[in-house]
């Protein structure tokens, strides 16, 4: 293939060639995409780059693994406009956030924070979207519990002026199961500063309620509304908590 004529055959660079674009772009440089791709990348030649004043060229490092050049691996277009290496895309989409609250700015492009947007990623993105959009609805449901929804922020002028769902994220916290790996409510996010614990404990209250002999769910209202034991307190059985439950720690322990 014309585009890798100049290419080696060592197997690190063999691979690079099975996943990266093979077609030549009407400049005459090689497409720096992947193999695959419906529609090529703009030219990544620092002279093209230049002359589409494109904000990045081949020379540039990729802006999430700081590494190697965007020439040098396949790299993706995303729907914002920026260009990184498909790989450190999907890559960081695998780890998901850092810590132990469930946060989802890793979705975001760490040049514009617009979300990541491609066909490619289709596959990456579909079980991370399912989270955030029941994380988002469990956080809707306890910011009205709380009476926040009416919050100073959300009005006008406010920081989150018409962004009741990013508010609701931003106010209320929530951790994965470390048994079923379910999403489950923990409090506010302030409260969950400075909060130090051992990941094992991070248990829903419809996993530990059995173990400790309570109830697995309300018969009402299911496992949303029940407080899980905090680390140390994993004797008491889990109950329901209907009454306000913002002020809590990580993992909720039970009002006693």
């Amino acid at each position: 293939e014309p585009a890798f004529r100049n290419v080696c055959h060592r197997e690190e660079c063999q691979v690079m060639i099975r996943q990266s674009c093979p077609r030549m772009l009407p400049c005459g440089h090689p497409c720096c995409g992947f193999r695959g791709e419906a529609v090529c990348l703009p030219c990544l030649d620092p002279a093209c780059a230049q002359a589409a004043h494109l904000a990045q060229g081949g020379p540039e490092f990729c802006n999430i693994c700081f590494i190697d050049q965007l020439g040098a691996a396949p790299c993706i277009q995303l729907r914002c406009g920026h260009i990184f290496h498909l790989r450190c895309v999907r890559e960081k989409i695998a780890k998901r956030w850092t810590g132990y609250r469930i946060t989802f700015g890793f979705l975001e492009c760490p040049l514009c924070k617009q979300p990541f947007e491609h066909p490619a990623l289709a596959g990456d993105l579909a079980p991370v979207l399912e989270l955030r959009q029941k994380v988002q609805e469990k956080s809707l449901v306890h910011l009205r519990l709380e009476g926040l929804d009416r919050a100073p922020e959300l009005l006008p002028g406010g920081r989150f002026a018409g962004h009741l769902e990013a508010f609701a994220m931003h106010k209320m916290a929530f951790f994965l199961c470390s048994r079923c790996h379910k999403p489950y409510f923990s409090g506010a996010a302030q409260c969950q500063e400075a909060v130090d614990f051992n990941p094992d404990e991070l248990v829903c209250a419809g996993c530990s309620a059995p173990a400790a002999g309570g109830e697995a769910s309300c018969p009402s209202h299911g496992t949303d509304f029940m407080s899980a034991p905090r680390p140390g307190l994993s004797s008491f059985p889990a109950v329901p908590l209907l009454t306000s439950t913002s002020h809590t720690n990580a993992p909720l322990s039970p009002r006693l």
